[in-house]
């Protein structure tokens, strides 16, 4: 939820003329670790899906550039980004 409330934030900040995304790590990722969600309901995985669908979604919807700088491997969600 805050990502995507931080690429509404951007969106709608007439200073913002771009957005960069960065990796802090070798790889570029959501930083989910995917082996949690073994353990968890099948309405748990949903609701975490559905939320890294909106991310997708509100990108895709900026009017302003938005630019991956990926370095490494894009993994999960990242790949999405």
């Amino acid at each position: 939820a805050e990502l995507n409330d931080a690429f509404r934030t951007m969106e709608s900040d007439d200073a913002v003329r771009a957005v960069v995304l960065s990796g802090a790590g070798k790889h570029f990722s959501t930083g989910i670790d995917l082996r949690e969600y073994l353990t968890k309901e099948r309405h748990e995985i949903r609701d975490f899906l559905s939320l890294m669908n909106l991310h997708n979604h509100t990108l895709a919807a900026m009017t302003k550039p938005v630019i991956a700088s990926v370095q490494g491997y894009a993994l999960a969600n990242g790949t999405g980004l």
